[in-house]
């Protein structure tokens, strides 16, 4: 999948939004609730996405595919790290992608964070 087809498809899914917090890199996909279903390190070489993913699930496919690793600067147990180096099939991206979005769908809206005194 071409970062053009990731983006496309994770803004297809109901409610999701992209943001950049931190600056331009990475770009995060949001549900409605404003929970993060993706981090899309497209810079990095070689680009990446981060994906929550069931902690079974994951251990799994780490184990399956050498392109599939523990997230990168996230939680290793919930969410894992898909290169883009072609050793992912397309479908499995998709897949993986909308997991995630269920995922974090599923989970209460994120509460406004008050500013500090």
């Amino acid at each position: 999948m071409t970062p053009e087809d990731i983006r496309a498809y994770c803004l297809s899914l109901p409610g999701a939004r992209e943001s950049f917090p931190f600056g331009p890199y990475p770009r995060l996909f949001a549900a409605a609730n404003g929970r993060h279903f993706v981090f899309f390190f497209e810079r990095a070489r070689p680009p990446h996405l981060a994906v929550k993913c069931d902690p079974m699930k994951g251990e799994m496919l780490r184990a399956a595919c050498p392109s599939i690793r523990p997230g990168y600067h996230m939680n290793k147990r919930h969410w894992i790290s898909l290169l883009l180096d072609g050793g992912v099939p397309d479908e499995w991206i998709r897949a993986l992608i909308f997991d995630s979005f269920a995922l974090v769908r599923a989970k209460p809206p994120v509460k406004p964070r008050r500013a500090q005194p």
